[in-house]
């Protein structure tokens, strides 16, 4: 997850979310710092979360404070206003609420994280593996100001050689 003021993104829906269903105040629904939110990693454009940890000060709704059995109560009431008042669909959907130490800081206190990248097979051809080491090799070589150092590839054209 990741804010940016100029772009609509899942951290902003999030955050926007937590702030229409009750969770966050009126006075620090301008600024996700007042709540000491932490997301536990970045996603950047085009890279999805399969799963995400935020930490954050929140406004406990349905007496979840005291009972923790209510706490689905305010998990179906934030899945309903990300999913159907704010029209996001099954992109985003909570599935927890734990109240932690307020030391608790999700950034530093992951132990993990797992990646998985998709790559289209024709990149493992010995005409992508040439193409990649020339471009490597190009982009070593020092040149003048206004040279240029080599041609990135067209791997549209790669791929169409090597199906």
């Amino acid at each position: 997850m990741c804010r940016n003021p100029n772009a609509k993104t899942i951290e902003s829906d999030l955050f926007e979310g937590l702030c229409c269903a009750g969770l966050v105040s009126k006075e620090n629904s301008e600024d996700p710092k007042k709540i000491g939110w932490m997301r536990s990693c970045r996603t950047d454009k085009g890279v999805h979360a399969a799963g995400q940890v935020v930490s954050f000060k929140m406004l406990m709704k349905h007496g979840c404070d005291t009972d923790r059995t209510k706490i689905p109560m305010v998990i179906d009431d934030l899945n309903n206003v990300l999913q159907n008042e704010m029209g996001i669909g099954k992109k985003m959907e909570i599935f927890g609420i734990i109240k932690t130490a307020s030391s608790f800081h999700a950034k530093d206190r992951a132990d993990s994280r797992y990646y998985e990248y998709l790559l289209p097979s024709f990149v493992f051809t010995r005409q992508c593996r040439e193409e990649f080491l020339k471009l490597a090799e190009a982009s070593s070589v020092r040149t003048d100001v206004g040279g240029q150092a080599g041609k990135i590839p067209d791997l549209s054209e790669i791929s169409k050689a090597a199906t």
